[in-house]
């Protein structure tokens, strides 16, 4: 048995070459890349998005919550948050460059425990600092390179924690993708 370990796919993401350390956006920008299904915590995000009404938030993704989103979205009257839905594999390092801070939001289930997402390497891949609630196989491969959050007052807590200091986020980044 040979255990292959997760990564990122390499003709799409610079993991070979050196990337940019990045800048603060304006309006900082939060962003989630990923399936919008049953076990993503979009609850937890669009409420730290309603906490936090100056902060762009940039949902890349379908799946069958999608609807469900933006629904709420509209519901609760969310004017930060933009659903562009489905990219193409190509453009997500596109999508990502626009972010200052990635999301790897779970909720909390058996499944959601053994996983560690292929997003995670990709934000990681492009320096970006990460939020991800605390599941326990990204706890257990995490060398304190994320930040976690496990509800909507922590989540907006730790995004203006990584803005006002994020060069010393992004460094954190750096080391993880090394």
């Amino acid at each position: 048995c040979e255990v292959l370990p997760n990564g990122v796919d390499s003709q799409i993401f610079p993991v070979t070459e050196s990337v940019d350390k990045p800048a603060l956006h304006d309006p900082v920008t939060v962003g989630f890349v990923g399936s919008f299904e049953y076990f993503i915590d979009f609850d937890l995000i669009l409420q730290a998005a309603n906490r936090l009404p100056e902060v762009r938030f940039l949902l890349v993704g379908d799946g069958r919550e999608f609807d469900r989103v933006e629904h709420l979205v509209d519901v609760w009257g969310i004017d930060n948050v933009e659903l562009p839905g489905l990219v193409d594999s190509e453009d997500v390092p596109e999508y990502i460059e626009q972010m200052d801070i990635c999301l790897n939001t779970f909720k909390k289930s058996r499944v959601a425990h053994s996983a560690v997402p292929l997003k995670l390497f990709e934000y990681l891949s492009m320096a970006r600092p990460v939020v991800s609630t605390s599941i326990r196989e990204v706890k257990r491969i995490d060398s304190d390179y994320l930040y976690y959050a496990d509800s909507s007052e922590e989540l907006a807590a730790r995004i203006e924690s990584i803005v006002s200091d994020y060069e010393a986020a992004v460094s954190r980044s750096l080391e993880a993708r090394e």
